[in-house]
């Protein structure tokens, strides 16, 4: 039982966490919370292409992830 119990409570926490990630990449700026934190957990000191992306996405209303995170395109993006 509390084995059942503790699996169930992974499994929600992990649900919690993945709809937090997606809900933030409706927004510019969620995609650039999702950038910089892929870029220090690579172990960077500067993540200048975040921001470049940011300012391109502000403009057009989509991401294009880098090619190491498959390079994905997400557009009609809130440009905030």
């Amino acid at each position: 039982m509390l084995k059942a119990f503790a699996g169930c409570a992974l499994a929600l926490a992990l649900l919690g966490t993945l709809a937090v990630e997606v809900a933030a990449q409706t927004s510019c700026s969620g995609w650039r919370a999702t950038c910089l934190a892929r870029c220090k957990q690579s172990g960077a000191t500067s993540c200048p292409r975040c921001a470049d992306q940011m300012s391109s996405c502000r403009q057009s209303g989509c991401w294009v992830e880098h090619a190491n995170f498959g390079g994905g395109k997400t557009c009609n993006l809130k440009k905030s």
